[in-house]
């Protein structure tokens, strides 16, 4: 679900489809830039990340071993990968706090379940 919604975001941001089979300079670096958000963002492997838009292992790995060049050479592919990096990170870390928000309410409910089942139990006798 998460990788879903990222290649939606990078394909919007880039107004490309990294989907698409094609080696256009265009997709293969917003492809990149996919790659680089998912695997340093989420815990997908790289298998998963290059599956979800048609690549192998390898292709993610060659990707990224070039990407470094293509921020550092490209003025205007930096600037808008920062850009969509600074959106997913931030969107990505709020998606984070209301999991711990969640998690922390049911481990809550938990303790006061177990409280009053005491309770209970002391005033039965």
């Amino acid at each position: 679900m998460v990788l879903e919604s990222l290649i939606k975001k990078v394909n919007i941001h880039f107004d490309v489809d990294i989907t698409e089979n094609t080696r256009k300079r265009k997709i293969v670096m917003a492809r990149a830039a996919f790659y680089w958000l998912s695997l340093n963002k989420t815990k997908h492997s790289m298998e998963q990340v290059g599956e979800i838009v048609g690549r192998d292992r390898t292709s993610v790995i060659y990707s990224m071993k070039n990407f470094n060049d293509w921020v550092n050479g490209d003025l205007h592919f930096k600037n808008e990968f920062e850009r969509l990096r600074k959106i997913v990170f931030n969107e990505l870390s709020v998606q984070d706090l209301i999991k711990k928000k969640t998690e922390n309410k049911y481990k809550f409910l938990k303790i006061a379940k177990d409280l009053l089942i005491i309770e209970l139990n002391r005033l039965r006798k």
